[in-house]
């Protein structure tokens, strides 16, 4: 016969043991329903409630601002932005420097980029004579175009060229100045009628050297250093570069069943540029490993950085690294793909360096990555554009660089926004 205590106190163990289960997932449930009412709670406080009240519009951030200029919905009509669009004040900015004066007298022949895609939007074009800065068969002889196929870089100087006029160099640099002196990144001096014939003056120069009819990539720049700069991404957008890297990789650069040159990269000195005050650096094509290797990783990571922003690794010989000092107005070019980068401005220069940056590619080739929403620049448009479409292609150019320098709302003056 069985005990039937001990089957009681089994039972009761069984039972006791099940109610505890029982209390436990309800505290549990009670615990977790209390946190979900202190939650509902604070979130209630949380909750914008005026929901059918109208909000005060929130200010565009500088990236949002280049973006609305550059697809148009920002322009001298919009609220808030007059003297960004205002020729008199960036002539006032920089006295007997000239805004759009030299679209007027020229034929108008239809939107700008239609050959390279879709128009910059707003406005039409004109066709205006372009002096040139080199003759064509100069700068595309036989010795550059050997150097440039041996080495992947030439250097031309400024003798004899528009780029020698010293006039009209210091002009340009005192403009640069005065910009980058206003607080605005230098490239702003692109608003300005001189800027454009110079780049313009380069074209037959490039249409020689690329065999072609070419097109100037919406990509410029100008750099304008400080003694002593700081690291780029530290420091201010326009200041100094000095990151080995290659602007487009070998397949958008040269073509690979003959070797001609499908883009260019130029780069000229405004003022003298020289070892203290911060020459460009090349390598040359003989010391670059993966100059022609497009698929390999280290081709488009010929460097990078470390966390503090110094650099970590380099996958090129550095020994084979080659200053270029250069007079003010020479022409410096080299293939897409050579690994180059600019250097800092020493406190001891007698003074910072200037430079201009731009890039050409042949009409019959395609696309590059960096082009943007804005096309190709054809030779007969360049000289009519307006003053709201020079700010399109620069704000599409500081786009184009975002991932360079911070642009932050102390990267622009208070002009910007209008204030």
């Amino acid at each position: 016969m069985p005990n039937t205590r001990s089957v009681h106190v089994n039972l009761d163990e069984r039972v006791q043991k099940r109610l505890q289960e029982l209390l436990d997932a309800d505290r549990r449930e009670a615990e977790a329903a209390k946190i979900a009412s202190s939650t509902f709670v604070l979130n209630m406080f949380r909750v914008d409630w005026s929901d059918d009240e109208e909000k005060e519009p929130q200010p565009l951030t500088v990236e949002e601002a280049l973006e609305a200029i550059t697809d148009g919905s920002l322009s001298s009509a919009s609220d808030g932005y007059g003297q960004l669009f205002s020729p008199d004040y960036w002539e006032r900015l920089a006295p007997g420097m000239r805004v759009a004066a030299g679209a007027s007298p020229c034929v108008g022949v239809g939107p700008v980029g239609s050959v390279a895609g879709s128009p910059i939007h707003g406005g039409s074009i004109a066709r205006c004579p372009i002096e040139s800065a080199v003759g064509s068969d100069s700068i595309a002889s036989a010795e550059i175009r050997a150097r440039l196929d041996d080495e992947g870089f030439f250097a031309h100087p400024p003798v004899g060229t528009v780029l020698s006029n010293e006039d009209r160099m210091s002009a340009i640099v005192r403009a640069v100045l005065a910009v980058k002196a206003a607080g605005w990144p230098p490239i702003f001096a692109f608003v300005f009628d001189e800027l454009w014939h110079l780049v313009a003056s380069l074209w037959p120069a490039m249409d020689g050297q690329l065999g072609v009819e070419c097109l100037l990539e919406p990509s410029m720049f100008i750099y304008a250093l400080d003694r002593n700069d700081p690291t780029t991404k530290s420091g201010y957008v326009g200041g100094n570069f000095g990151f080995p890297h290659r602007d487009f990789p070998y397949d958008e650069s040269i073509d690979p069943r003959d070797g001609s040159a499908k883009t260019l990269s130029i780069w000229i000195p405004l003022n003298d540029a020289t070892l203290d005050n911060g020459c460009m650096y090349v390598v040359p094509r003989e010391f670059d490993a993966h100059f022609d290797k497009p698929d390999d990783y280290a081709h488009m990571r010929c460097a990078t950085p470390g966390a503090d922003g110094v650099l970590s690794k380099l996958r090129f010989d550095m020994c084979g690294a080659r200053p270029l000092p250069a007079k003010r107005g020479s022409i410096l070019g080299w293939h897409g793909n050579l690994i180059h980068w600019g250097s800092r401005c020493s406190k001891n220069a007698a003074e910072p360096r200037v430079s201009l940056a731009c890039s050409f590619r042949r009409f019959d080739a395609p696309r590059t990555h960096v082009e943007g929403s804005i096309p190709s620049i054809r030779r007969q448009d360049v000289l009519g554009f307006t003053l709201e479409q020079r700010l399109q292609m620069i704000a599409n150019s500081l786009l184009t660089y975002k991932y360079w320098y911070k642009l932050e709302k102390s990267a622009v003056p208070d002009e910007f926004f209008g204030a």
